[in-house]
């Protein structure tokens, strides 16, 4: 059982794997004045009410006929990208090179954007003002002896404040891990894949993110690292 608070899950693979068949867009009435954010996170909510089996792993592998999804953060990012928001998807590997970006490519791509719009993207600069649909990138903290290149996520809800830590913003996210995010997760403490559940983003003074704890508002553990935000807009 992966130990709260120590466990980092991410990308490292390369391999696409089997996206299967292209499913029905999302309901176009609830789509009809949606942001291209609100949209992903409406793309994510699908899969999770779609889910009867979810494993971590570097090859992407769906069968949404049966309820199979199967793939790392990195994997699932583009996955709802690819079916929500495919100009996001195509903007990120067109600008990285990648036709398979991997978490440290999203976060080299956030970080990248300048003040305004770039594409149908903005840089978020506060952890503070995240909201659903949000992208959340970060890089593999330098202590952590892995071949995984970070991990991202997709905003769920609205950003907090931890009242108990004045230098962590508690943020709901939905990804797809090796393990939890603490006790209020949907996957149990065993469990691994596509699920829900809150980090913490470690801030500066400026309210800009400098690290996160894996379990937002439980874990001791901090790692520091370069965190980058994006919305689509």
């Amino acid at each position: 059982m992966p130990t709260d608070g120590e466990r980092v899950d991410d990308d490292g693979g390369e391999g696409a794997g089997d996206a299967g068949p292209t499913p029905p867009p999302i309901d176009a009435g609830a789509a009809a004045d949606a942001s291209l954010g609100a949209l992903l996170d409406l793309e994510a909510e699908r899969e999770l009410k779609l889910r009867v089996e979810s494993t971590y792993r570097h090859t992407t592998h769906v069968d949404e006929a049966a309820g199979v999804f199967d793939y790392d953060c990195s994997g699932f990012v583009g996955y709802a990208m690819d079916r929500a928001t495919p100009a996001a998807i195509a903007q990120i590997r067109s600008t990285q090179g990648k036709t398979r970006p991997l978490a440290k490519d999203f976060e080299a791509f956030f970080g990248a954007l300048g003040a305004g719009k770039t594409g149908v993207f903005s840089r978020v600069t506060r952890a503070l003002d995240l909201r659903p649909g949000d992208v959340v990138a970060w890089l593999e903290p330098s202590e952590l002896a892995s071949t995984n290149t970070g991990h991202v996520m997709i905003v769920h809800g609205a950003a907090k404040p931890n009242p108990a830590r004045a230098d962590e913003v508690l943020v709901l996210v939905t990804d797809a891990s090796a393990s939890f995010h603490g006790p209020t997760d949907t996957r149990s403490p065993a469990g691994q894949g596509l699920g829900q559940g809150t980090v913490g983003l470690l801030v500066d003074p400026s309210g800009r993110p400098v690290g996160y704890r894996w379990s937002g508002g439980y874990s001791a553990k901090t790692y520091s690292t370069t965190v980058s935000l994006g919305r689509l807009e």
